[in-house]
């Protein structure tokens, strides 16, 4: 028996099929990028600079974030974190974690208080069950960085051509453990550059994650000038190879300029930086 295919009602249905894909696309790309915290490329004792890098092409993001935003008494707290994931589930908590550090921040917690009020918010953010983050204030008049890190890599600190992890005040994953957190305080130089990351940066399939950190902070030592998304756009580069990761990679550079530099350097339009 021959049986005759109606050609046109394929084509019909497959492109209402395509239709309604890039419907749902669209929406999610919109939903996406709302979720995405806003990055200025400048604070006053500060200059900012962001990548990412999803982990799939034509995503635009998945679970690791970052942001930099201003404190009352002119600090500026400085987070990043990664949650497990690449999807909009991830997205989704992601932004709700973030917006809940900004909220805990701004309402004068140290860094330790921060780690400590997202430990006791997290079980009730749905795609949170296992978050990473490291969060840190920095005080240009004083130039003074306060961090702390819950299963997060450490951020790596350059000054006078010397690339150091900041490896202290370090301890579980949100909502892990006791929920003992600790933080810890440093004196930087001005001029110094901060670096903080999500793991898709260092880690590689059959190699220690040793191999990253050094691969790093090398070519963090080889880095020099004051542009901050110079720094960002170098270090996503080198670290990847300008190649798709099995994994979502954030990198963050804060140009720490003190509170002399602060003054000769106003407030930068708010922009976002992505890849």
């Amino acid at each position: 028996m021959i049986v005759l295919l109606d050609v046109s009602a394929e084509q019909r249905l497959a492109a209402e099929r395509n239709r309604l894909y890039e419907a749902e696309h669209a929406v999610a790309h919109q939903l996406q990028q709302a979720l995405l915290p806003e990055v200025p490329p400048e604070l006053p004792g500060a200059a900012i600079g962001v990548r990412y890098r999803p982990a799939k092409r034509g995503q635009d993001v998945g679970g690791d974030w970052c942001d930099v935003f201003e404190l009352s008494g002119g600090r500026i707290g400085f987070a990043v974190g990664d949650v497990v994931g690449h999807d909009l589930k991830a997205a989704v908590a992601m932004g709700r974690l973030q917006q809940m550090l900004r909220y805990v921040a701004a309402s004068g917690a140290r860094p330790a208080e921060v780690l400590h009020a997202l430990d006791e918010a997290s079980p009730a953010v749905t795609g949170a069950e296992f978050a990473t983050l490291g969060y840190a204030e920095y005080s240009p008049a004083d130039d003074l960085l306060t961090y702390a890190c819950a299963g997060h890599p450490p951020p790596l600190l350059v000054a006078d051509g010397h690339a150091r992890y900041l490896n202290d005040a370090r301890s579980t994953p949100l909502g892990f453990g006791s929920g003992v957190r600790t933080e810890a305080q440093l004196a930087v130089p001005p001029g110094a550059m901060l670096v903080w990351y999500s793991d898709g940066l260092i880690e590689r399939r059959a190699e220690d994650i040793e191999c990253g950190l050094h691969r790093l902070a090398a070519l963090a030592t080889d880095l020099s000038g004051t542009d901050a998304q110079r720094w960002a756009d170098s270090l996503l580069a080198g670290m990847t190879a300008d190649q798709v990761t099995g994994d979502d990679v954030v990198v963050a550079c804060l140009h720490l300029r003190g509170g002399t530099q602060a003054r000769e350097h106003p407030v930068a339009p708010h922009a976002e930086q992505r890849d």
